[in-house]
């Protein structure tokens, strides 16, 4: 039995669970109720249950096809770094710092442009539909999105490189939640997300930093709405900007932390005329590392580290694949970006 699926397989998983969600939407739009229960109907209530399920239970079938085995390709079989999972919270919290401004000022601009679509998710502030949210729309979407996305499919798309595995992922990830609102923050959350799954080798840590991010969401939404909403017009958008250069200077900080909390390489191996010998790595400050991590945001060497990291995170070794292997991948972006722009089309209906 294989530990990983491969990168035809899993764009093919991804179409797949697209597909078993769209039969839960058809299911669903067979339906109509006029029930309410915390500022959202019982049919999205349902989604929200049905959507997590429909996607474990395609990866759990899909897995048993294709002799690969469900939790070391998921991720959850991997040993658990709790030095890393100490940081989740922390990561969650600068993501929402750092992203959520980037979101607001997206909204902002479909709105201008006459888009009318929102977001379900409980409005009232009573404790029955909230309490109730925190595992609906909280935990279970994070256990199933992160099994599929930052487990099963992006083991595969590493097969092609790991950086095109993380953005690649991210796009996939952002894309099928068919919410043009949620696309910015979703794929810049999803590709740190991806970044952690990397680094960790597990989807411990990307199961809880998903559901943190939920949770905290889901509190403001619930008793906080007008979180950013300062009233100061255009100059809100200053403070946008504030948001997230200090949201993404603490970011990069605890990423790195994040990834020096298992990698903490000391030596390096040099084989020679058959023998191999250990050569101590010259260790550079960690302060130093930061400021190239932070600064390298903007460089192309700066990228190139980063893409290092990820792949010595793994062991990576390129290899040569069929001109047909990421097929189905190419397939899924397709069919996915169509997906989300059917859903744009009908915001601005």
């Amino acid at each position: 039995m294989r530990e990983k699926f491969n990168i035809a397989e899993s764009g093919s998983l991804f179409i797949s669970a697209l597909f078993a969600m769209s039969v839960i939407s058809v299911l669903l739009g067979f339906f109509s109720t006029s029930i309410y229960w915390g500022g959202i109907s019982l049919l999205n209530w349902l989604a929200y249950a049905l959507n997590p399920l429909a996607i474990i239970v395609t990866l759990v079938i899909f897995a048993k096809i294709r002799r690969v085995n469900f939790l070391t390709a998921s991720g959850l079989k991997s040993k658990v770094n709790y030095k890393q999972m100490l940081l989740t919270p922390f990561i969650t919290v600068a993501s929402l710092v750092a992203f959520l401004p980037l979101a607001t000022m997206f909204a902002d601009l479909l709105f201008l442009a006459g888009y009318s679509g929102g977001v379900a998710v409980p409005t009232s502030a009573e404790l029955g539909p909230y309490f109730l949210s925190i595992f609906v729309i909280a935990a279970m979407p994070a256990i199933a999105e992160e099994l599929l996305m930052r487990g099963a499919v992006l083991k595969g798309l590493n097969d092609k490189g790991v950086f095109f595995g993380v953005f690649i992922s991210a796009f996939l990830f952002s894309f099928m939640h068919q919410n043009p609102l949620q696309t910015v923050y979703q794929f810049c959350f999803g590709a740190v997300l991806a970044t952690m799954a990397v680094h960790s080798n597990s989807t411990v840590p990307t199961i809880l930093t998903h559901f943190f991010n939920n949770f905290i969401s889901l509190t403001i939404s619930s008793f906080a709405p007008t979180f950013l909403s300062f009233g100061y017009g255009n100059y809100n958008y200053l403070i946008y900007f504030a948001m997230f250069i200090g949201g993404m200077i603490v970011l990069v900080l605890l990423l790195l932390l994040f990834y020096k909390a298992k990698h903490k390489k000391t030596t390096d191996t040099v084989v020679y005329e058959d023998i191999t010998f250990f050569v101590p790595v010259e260790k550079t400050s960690f302060i130093k590392e930061y400021f190239l991590a932070l600064g390298g945001i903007f460089t192309k060497s700066g990228w190139k580290r980063y893409q290092t990291s990820l792949e010595n995170s793994i062991g990576y070794t390129p290899a040569a694949l069929p001109k047909s292997a990421a097929v189905s991948v190419y397939i899924a972006i397709g069919f996915v970006t169509l997906w989300w722009v059917v859903a744009l089309i009908y915001g601005f209906i």
